[in-house]
């Protein structure tokens, strides 16, 4: 398989950065707070690659590079023993920094053998990780509330057949929101705010606090859009765990002082209905799409947004998993 160039945004139309090893750096959901449960290993496909999730002795999720420095076994088979990660094959032994603190044939441990740490938080029912070693950037959030001022659900909405960043395209697609999901939303980018991570905006047609925040390239979080009343969120989010697909998560939210408390789950029920129906109608297209960027694509000037986006895109770090 040919190398492509990291920069390919604009120059390959199947967007095969992957094939130098590169990834976005960004924030990931990599599984949901629930899978994590205290004392086990969880084994995750990511960029590529594999990682290991487990709670710490203070129940903080840890996420590492999954294979074994040794020989590379799969460190998610192996146990927990005294809040360590013991390799299945020949019991070596690792800390939460990574360091391996024991090879029972030598006795002792052996500080030049290391698995990846991952810059690791716990927001919105879900483990995020960074791919590199420093994060750049903020967890992606509901917008203006904190987990103390809404009620959410997170559910994880499975493996789909295209890269991440292709669906979030549509948060900027106005075309598509129109003839695909009938929302009346039509903006031409004058009024987006680029940060290095992230686009923001708000929806004039919609509620008065109605806003949407692109963060990175896998997740757009939303906020009192048409139709629903105000004080709601939605964000669907995902993952890279390899090339061509996305395990793709949803969180929705009420805002505590918006609904009546017998009506809170009935909306989140609704909520959820309409983020599995987003998701259905696009995955028959986008499962299939070739997907043309910018140089390829027959853009008009309706798709300024959509090209703002593509441009934004390009410019955001990429790195290989911390193997």
């Amino acid at each position: 398989m040919a190398t492509a160039k990291v920069n390919t945004v604009t120059e390959n139309i199947n967007l095969r950065y992957w094939q130098d090893g590169s990834y976005f750096k960004s924030w990931y959901p990599v599984c949901l707070s629930t899978d994590l449960a205290p004392g086990t290993i969880k084994g995750i496909d990511f960029l590529n690659s594999r990682i290991i999730a487990y709670r710490g002795p203070d129940g903080a999720p840890i996420v590492q590079s999954a294979y074994c420095p040794h020989l590379g076994a799969d460190l998610s088979l192996g146990q927990m023993v005294e809040g360590e990660v013991r390799c299945p094959y020949h019991h070596w032994r690792f800390n939460a920094a990574g360091v391996c603190t024991l090879v029972p044939t030598l006795g002792r441990g052996l500080p030049t053998a290391k698995i990846q740490p991952y810059p690791v938080a716990e927001r919105w029912g879900l483990i995020w990780v960074f791919n590199g070693h420093e994060p750049v950037g903020e967890v992606p959030t509901l917008l203006g509330v904190t987990e103390d001022d809404v009620i959410f659900r997170t559910i994880d909405m499975g493996l789909h057949n295209v890269e991440s960043w292709i669906p979030i395209t549509n948060a900027l697609d106005f075309q598509h929101v129109k003839t695909v999901h009938g929302f009346p939303h039509d903006k031409d980018g004058s009024n987006f705010v680029f940060g290095p991570t992230s686009i923001s905006f708000d929806f004039d047609v919609s509620h008065p606090t109605g806003a949407g925040k692109v963060f990175y390239q896998n997740t757009f979080s939303m906020r009192d859009f048409q139709p629903f009343p105000p004080g709601h969120f939605i964000m669907p989010t995902s993952n890279s765990p390899f090339p061509n697909w996305h395990h793709q998560f949803g969180v929705v939210a009420v805002l505590k002082s918006a609904c009546p408390a017998e009506q809170v789950e009935a909306l989140l029920a609704t909520l959820l209905a309409c983020l599995r129906q987003l998701n259905e109608e696009d995955s028959q297209i986008i499962g299939t799409i070739r997907f043309r960027p910018r140089g390829d694509a027959k853009l008009v000037k309706s798709d300024r947004a959509l090209a703002l986006m593509l441009d934004y895109y390009d410019r955001l770090p990429r790195g290989a998993p911390l193997d």
